[in-house]
C-alpha cells in the first residue's frame, strides 16, 4: 500500500497533531506491547488498522469494539488526524473492488469461531 504509506510520510513530516497522537500511541505500545517497536511497526499497525476496520465491523457488527479497545481506540485518534476527506476517497478507492469482495464473503461467514478464523487469515 504504497500511496498510504507515502501519506503517512508525509503526515509525519508536516501535521504536528498526527506527529503527537503517533508519539503518544508508540509510547503505549512500548510501554505495554513490546519495548523494542520502531515507528515502521507502528506506521504498519495504522496501515493494517484504516486496511481492516471495515471489514471486522462487517464481520462481527461490533461497532463498541473499536471504541473501547485501548490499541484501535488509539489508532482511531491517529487515524482522526489525517485520513478524511479527499486523502481517504482517493486511497479507498483504489481498494474498493477488494472491499467489495471480502465484505461479500464476509457475509456468508456465520460462527463466532469462523468468522476469527476469516479475519486471522485476511491479516495473514
Amino acid at each position: 500500500m504504497h500511496d498510504l504509506r507515502a501519506e503517512i510520510a508525509k503526515q509525519a513530516h508536516e501535521n504536528p497533531t498526527f506527529r503527537q497522537a503517533r508519539k503518544t500511541f508508540f509510547d503505549m505500545c512500548n510501554d505495554s506491547i513490546n519495548p523494542y517497536l520502531v515507528m515502521d511497526d507502528i506506521r504498519e499497525m495504522i496501515i493494517q488498522h484504516i486496511l481492516t476496520k471495515d471489514i471486522f465491523m462487517t464481520v462481527f457488527d461490533e461497532s463498541q469494539y473499536h471504541r473501547e479497545n485501548n490499541i484501535a481506540h488509539e489508532l482511531d485518534k491517529i487515524v482522526g488526524t489525517f485520513f478524511h476527506g479527499t486523502i481517504k476517497r482517493n486511497i479507498l478507492n483504489r481498494i474498493d473492488h477488494y472491499y467489495k469482495v471480502i465484505k461479500a464473503k464476509a457475509s456468508h461467514v456465520s460462527n463466532h469461531h469462523d468468522k476469527q478464523k476469516f479475519l486471522k487469515a485476511l491479516y495473514e
